[in-house]
């Protein structure tokens, strides 16, 4: 705002800020609204009809604070290989959890990464010590879940999960079994959300579509009275 007159990114958020304060509005003035006034109702539609409103605009500000987030990674991702870094920015993907663990490499030798779990990919890269900010992608997992590691797999058990999917497993090790518990929880919890969508989806393709059109009942009786 300069001398007293608003920008126009002030002017175009002011919509949304106020939506809340109509919920508030409305619930207020359905709490001194006795139940026998004509208007009860009126203002429990209304009330009902801007919260809707407002729940959807809520979640497209944080669809959009998401995409940028995850855009952000993108950006900060380089990859050696020739396949190079994926895109991430896929139609319905969120951006759940991300953090720094460790990960138990195939020789058994350890390594600090970034860690990026997506509501349908984990994704890791370690940071670049020559470019600050950047990261090296290494892999994702399209995963189907995560546990604890069974006692005896190796000593880092206790603080340790996998992460499963069709061809491989992968361990990363927590700094606590707090941390541990909550990576494993967010990921099965986005893993059975896979599982149900891909259900719906499967049974919604099964369905069998039923292209014949019927001729109105009037319309046959009307063409046997002509001929």
């Amino acid at each position: 705002m300069a001398n007293g007159v608003q920008d126009i990114t002030s002017l175009m958020i002011t919509p949304i800020q106020r939506l809340p304060r109509y919920v508030l509005l409305l619930k207020e003035l359905r709490k001194r609204t006795p139940d026998d006034h004509p208007d009860a109702q009126l203002l429990e539609s209304a009330l009902a009809d801007v919260q809707v409103v407002a729940d959807h605009v809520n979640e497209r500000l944080r669809s959009h604070e998401d995409n940028a987030r995850i855009l952000e990674v993108q950006s900060s991702l380089w990859a050696s290989n020739l396949n190079g870094v994926p895109n991430l920015l896929e139609p319905g993907r969120r951006l759940v959890r991300e953090g720094t663990l460790t990960k138990v490499r195939s020789n058994g030798l350890l390594r600090e990464v970034k860690v990026f779990l997506f509501s349908d990919i984990f994704l890791y890269a370690s940071c670049w010590v020559m470019y600050l900010g950047r990261m090296h992608y290494h892999n994702h997992i399209t995963f189907y879940g995560a546990g604890i590691l069974k006692p005896g797999d190796n000593h880092f058990s206790n603080l340790a999960f996998k992460i499963t999917s069709a061809d491989l497993i992968r361990v990363f090790i927590c700094r606590s079994l707090t941390e541990r518990d909550e990576w494993i929880s967010a990921i099965n919890h986005e893993a059975t959300g896979k599982r149900d969508l891909d259900s719906r989806r499967n049974s919604a393709r099964s369905q069998p579509i039923n292209n014949e059109i019927s001729e109105p009942k009037n319309s046959l009786e009307h063409l046997r009275n002509t001929l």
